[in-house]
């Protein structure tokens, strides 16, 4: 386990929600994570972080995903599929 408490492969499963929240935040023409974090009222470096797949929990995960308006099934449909 790693120092933080977490396996590699929770890592990797935290990174990959990372990931998907950097790929609707760019589908819905956001260039840049400042941008989108300053238009919703949420910090720029939390945001960064939420990004990387750190410190996000679900309630967080869950006004993001209004922002986006992204659905949690949108959200979680093909997870591993898409990069």
């Amino acid at each position: 386990m790693k120092p933080g408490g977490y396996t590699n492969d929770e890592e990797a499963y935290f990174q990959r929600v990372g990931e998907r929240i950097r790929y609707f935040r760019k589908l819905r023409n956001y260039s840049s994570y400042q941008s989108f974090a300053y238009a919703h009222n949420i910090h720029l470096s939390q945001y960064g972080l939420y990004e990387q797949g750190k410190n996000l929990n679900i309630a967080t995960l869950r006004r993001i995903l209004q922002a986006l308006q992204v659905s949690h099934k949108e959200f979680f449909d093909s997870f591993d599929e898409i990069i």
